[in-house]
């Protein structure tokens, strides 16, 4: 689930974008270039807009180069960048920020910008708007694992029994979890509202522990949830035999927004929590503890946790993915490689040494896979796996299941307001869950 605005992709790079760059860059990253004095992203930024204002391109061009420098993930801002190059008169400099974007696939149609306007007809360019509009040509590798019968819901998480074969879904506005059997028939697994359920978004099911983990967050789309539940969040474990409720955890006090949750093999819970930046950890019968907090995270989503329990992988879908060491709380960022964005990932699931992300945060949604270094600090290689299938409306979490991904295709986050809203122009098309063939696990 991104983080307040649900279902709506990353805005256009304007005055609002402010909002999007405000990263906490890591002190050693602000000194990279021998600076006396730490810069900031945010104060780059500001100036690069005041320069703009005043249609001072040169120092325009210099605030928005420096501030590219600054980012793990620059994709977001090639578009900006290629402009204010071309703003400053530089049109061979424009076009290798165009080119840069492109290879990193990211999606955004410069042609009604008139900042681009003095590169009309020039065939390089020409050349680099063809290749723009191939990255919104459909990529479509899955098969139909299998969908709801009854429509109307909106669908974030799922989960997977292997004991029973039974699949879990959350229904964030009728706040339930279905259950779906080996059969295929559904049912209430957790009916609407019972003990106090929110809006259930991460499912995981701890096949030892016979546990189905739940994260519940007081949305607004969250139907009849009292006003005093809003920004607030829980963990539930309910049995898997039977639905019984074995133990509720509440977020500390706060604005609290748990959104993911990823298990260690002891037990342990990590949480995703975008209301207050941080991660936090769950130890069985240690209550809740911060992890980590701030360095950089805005919008932490999706979480993944290495075989041995030492790297803990995390999505922010602003800024990227990063990597966390539980032993100490550390928070690194993983840079972007050259030829993918790692911006807009909701669901994050660790395969071997891959991290297979969903993205719904850019165009067109997608799924990737990025190739991890040996020592899983870094990321070597990436593929998009699958990009803009027609049955898409806002894919978001997904579950491993033997060698495939199978993930939820419709959400239909984007039909609800940002005030939790239902759509009024008809019934919701019932959830379609699609299975992605991963191949051998490198």
């Amino acid at each position: 689930m991104p983080i307040s605005l649900p279902g709506r992709p990353l805005p256009p790079l304007g005055r609002l974008a402010l909002a999007l760059l405000l990263l906490t860059v890591p002190a050693a990253a602000r000194l990279a270039a021998g600076e006396s004095e730490p810069e900031s992203v945010e104060s780059l930024f500001a100036e690069a807009l005041a320069a703009h204002e005043a249609r001072d391109w040169a120092r325009y061009r210099d605030r928005v180069e420096r501030t590219a420098a600054l980012l793990h993930d620059p994709s977001r801002l090639l578009y900006r960048l290629g402009s204010a190059r071309l703003l400053a008169g530089d049109r061979a400099g424009a076009l290798a920020a165009l080119e840069r974007m492109i290879g990193m696939g990211f999606y955004r149609d410069l042609r009604p910008d008139p900042e681009w306007g003095a590169l009309a007809g020039d065939p390089a360019f020409d050349a680099l708007l063809a290749r723009l509009d191939a990255l919104r040509e459909p990529r479509e590798r899955s098969s139909e694992a299998f969908r709801l019968s009854a429509g109307g819901m909106l669908i974030e998480g799922v989960a997977y029994d292997p004991k029973r074969r039974a699949w879990y879904l959350s229904s964030v506005d009728r706040r339930r979890i279905l259950r779906r059997d080996e059969r295929g028939r559904v049912v209430d697994f957790v009916a609407a509202g019972a003990a106090g359920l929110a809006a259930p978004l991460g499912l995981a099911v701890d096949a030892d522990r016979r546990r189905l983990w739940v994260v519940s967050a007081g949305l607004p789309h969250a139907r009849g949830l009292a006003a005093d539940a809003l920004d607030r969040s829980a963990l539930y474990a309910f049995d898997l035999e039977g639905g019984r409720l074995l133990e509720r955890i509440d977020a500390p006090p706060g604005k609290r927004l748990w959104n993911d949750l990823e298990i260690a093999r002891d037990g342990t819970i990590y949480v995703s929590d975008p209301g207050s930046a941080s991660i936090a950890r769950v130890r069985p019968g240690a209550g809740v503890e911060t992890l980590t907090e701030g360095a950089g995270l805005v919008s932490p989503g999706g979480l993944a946790l290495s075989s041995d329990g030492r790297q803990l992988y995390v999505a922010d879908w602003s800024n990227g993915l990063a990597r966390v060491d539980p032993a100490t709380g550390r928070l690194e960022w993983l840079p972007a490689p050259a030829n993918a964005t790692t911006l807009g990932i909701d669901g994050l699931r660790l395969r071997g040494a891959s991290l297979i992300a969903i993205q719904n945060g850019v165009v067109p949604a997608r799924v990737t896979r990025f190739d991890l270094a040996r020592d899983g600090r870094s990321i070597v290689s990436a593929e998009v796996l699958e990009r803009a299938h027609r049955l898409y409306d806002e894919p978001t979490l997904g579950v491993l299941v033997g060698g495939d991904l199978v993930y939820v295709a419709n959400s239909h986050w984007p039909r609800f307001g940002q005030d939790g809203a239902p759509p009024a122009d008809g019934e919701l098309e019932p959830a379609i869950l699609l299975r992605l063939p991963l191949g051998e696990a490198p």
